[in-house]
Formats: structure tokens, sequence, C-alpha cells
């Protein structure tokens, strides 16, 4: 049954919010095939994707230092784009030493490469080290390639054993084009394979095409916490504190970053762990945030969008809120309290776990 968007009690999203923690993303390359019009990502034709994909020597050094993560407690490591299979080398090389680790591997694709099933079930066999597949298609996706390329896809992923969902993207009601093809979907494949339906978000090129926040006229600051899925490595080497709007707005970022490719990855997650302001924001909303930086003299963001993403970039534009929040949350005895804040709400320290040999 395709379910749209999340829908956590508190101790799933307690849960949830401490296996972020566990989760390391890699945005592999811009390049993409398609030109969909609700993409966050300023993507690039794949002729021009090489300057814009992770080098192989970043890859290499990120593959070795596998081990290292999942004794630090890492147990998912994920790879977007763009498509990140046309960063295929560097993507193959990481997979696979993060399987060896033990750590399991989630690839997000189009599925341009599933033109049959017999080229995508070749395809997914070259692939034995990525666990699990989340395959996109919609009505966006759709005027670039056929949707039975993702039917070709999930029914080889399937086959081959791996776990697959198809991801769907659609407004916040689904029109009639949406609703019959989720339902054309859906009766492709086996009830087994679930689909997940995504709320197009108000970032990137979907602006261009009139997504806006929705705003909540009752509130000053929504009422759910920054959802983050956990720390996000651009292509560049750069750390950032997730995949959504903030990917599209590094510079308004007050949360703490790293090079990857020159400080290694263990220093990148131990900066997203430990950063006071961003364990705040995930435990318990933008509340405290807000109130420093009113103080600090900072404009209310009114109307507030409802959704924290939205709320999270349109409050940290302001550069007296990001300094002041981030400022206050550095302070030794706020600090603390949010350390002990994260064990309780989270039971994960932003240090390595204690994993045996």
């Amino acid at each position: 049954m395709a379910k749209l968007g999340p829908s956590l009690t508190g101790s799933q999203l307690a849960r949830f919010q401490a296996d972020t923690a566990r989760h390391l993303s890699f945005s592999l390359t811009l390049g993409c095939p398609l030109k969909c019009a609700h993409c966050m990502v300023p993507t690039v034709s794949p002729r021009d994707a090489e300057p814009v994909s992770l080098d192989m020597t970043a890859a290499c050094r990120f593959a070795v230092e596998m081990p290292e993560l999942a004794r630090m407690g890492i147990t998912r490591v994920s790879f977007t784009g763009g498509e990140p299979f046309l960063a295929e080398a560097q993507l193959s090389i990481i997979a696979a030493a993060a399987a060896a680790a033990g750590i399991k591997t989630t690839v997000v694709t189009a599925c341009h490469w599933a033109k049959t099933f017999e080229s995508a079930a070749k395809f997914v066999a070259r692939f034995p080290f990525i666990s699990d597949w989340h395959l996109s298609t919609d009505l966006y996706h759709a005027e670039f390639l056929r949707p039975a390329y993702v039917i070709h896809a999930a029914k080889a992923v399937a086959a081959s054993g791996a776990q697959v969902l198809v991801r769907m993207a659609v407004g916040r009601d689904l029109d009639p084009e949406e609703r019959a093809l989720t339902a054309w979907v859906r009766a492709q494949l086996s009830a087994d394979i679930p689909i997940a339906l995504q709320p197009v978000s108000p970032v990137g090129r979907a602006k261009e095409i009139g997504v806006t926040p929705d705003f909540d006229d009752a509130r000053s600051v929504p009422d759910a916490p920054c959802l983050t899925t956990g720390p996000l490595i651009q292509h560049t080497g750069r750390l950032l504190p997730c995949c959504s709007a903030l990917s599209e707005k590094p510079e308004i970022s007050p949360f703490a970053t790293a090079d990857a490719s020159v400080e290694g990855l263990p220093a990148a997650v131990r900066a997203w762990r430990s950063d006071p302001l961003l364990t705040l924001v995930r435990a318990l909303g933008f509340g405290f945030p807000v109130a420093w930086a009113e103080a600090a003299g900072a404009a209310r963001v009114s109307p507030a969008p409802r959704h924290p993403c939205d709320y999270c970039t349109m409050f940290f534009s302001s550069d007296c809120a990001r300094e002041a929040a981030r400022a206050k949350a550095e302070e030794a005895p706020i600090r603390a309290q949010i350390e002990a804040l994260s064990r309780a709400v989270f039971d994960v320290e932003p240090r390595e776990l204690e994993v045996s040999e």
C-alpha cells in the first residue's frame, strides 16, 4: 500500500532520530540524464558530470575508512546524486568496502539503466554489495523515462534477493494523473514491494513550478523537530547536516562542517554527531533557538512554515538568528545540557560506540 509522507509515534520518532546518527549519505555527483521539474539538485548532463562528481582519490580514502565507521556505529551508507550510477566506479569502491565492513548500503536511482527486465537483471547483478535499492518514478520522471523502467528494475532487484522500495514524488493533494500512475505502478508489482509517496518540497527547481511552503498562521515555529536522515557528504567532500533544504543553501547553515576528503569520514561523522545546535533542533525542534535569536534582536519568521525543513532555511537565512543560535548553543553550560539531552532522547552519545571486534 502506498503512503504519503512519514507518520511516526513518539517512540518511533525517537528511534528514527537515534538511527540517523548511524547513517551516512553520499551525494556522489550532480550528473543526471534527466531534468525533472521538481528536483532539488542543480543537476548537469552526463557529459558534464566528471567535474561535479566525487574524485577517485576521495572515494578510495572513504573505502579504507569503512571499518572505522563500522566501529563508530555506522550501520548504513546511502548513495544519491544526481544519478549515483553516473559515478559508478566511486559508488562501487565505497559500497563494496562498506558491505565488507558489515555496513548496509542503499542506492537511490531513477533506473535509466532498466529498459527491459533482462537488462535490469544484468545491471543489478553487477552490484551484489548493494543491499537496498530505492527506485524513483512519478509524473516528473515520466517526462524522460517510461514508468515501465522502474517496474523492470523493481522486479529485477526483488529477484536478486535485495530489498526494494519504489519512491514517487507527488503534490500535497494527489491529482487524477498522480492517482492513476500510482495505481498503475501498484498493479504491476507484487504486494510485498512497498511504494512510498513523498510530497514535493519547495527546493531547487520545484520553486520554479510554483511549489511553495505550507504556512501555519497559528504557530511561530513548527511543532515537529528537524528530521535530518543523517550527515551528508557532497561530491566535493564537504559535510552537510542533511540532504534537504540546507543542501541547496550551505552558505546559511549554522551547523558544523568539515572536508571529509581531507579530514576523513570519521572526523566528519564526529562533527555532525557532536554539533550542539543540530542536536538540539533534532531533539526538541526550533523553540529554544528562536527564543535566543529573538532575544538578540532577530525578526520572527511569520507566517511560519509547517514543515521543519522549510522553517529551517527561512530561520537561518537571517544572519542575526544564525549567529545568536550558534553562539548560545556553544556556551559550555548549554552545551552540557544538550549532550545530556542527546543521551536521554536518542539513547546515543555523540561519540564512538563500543563495538567488539
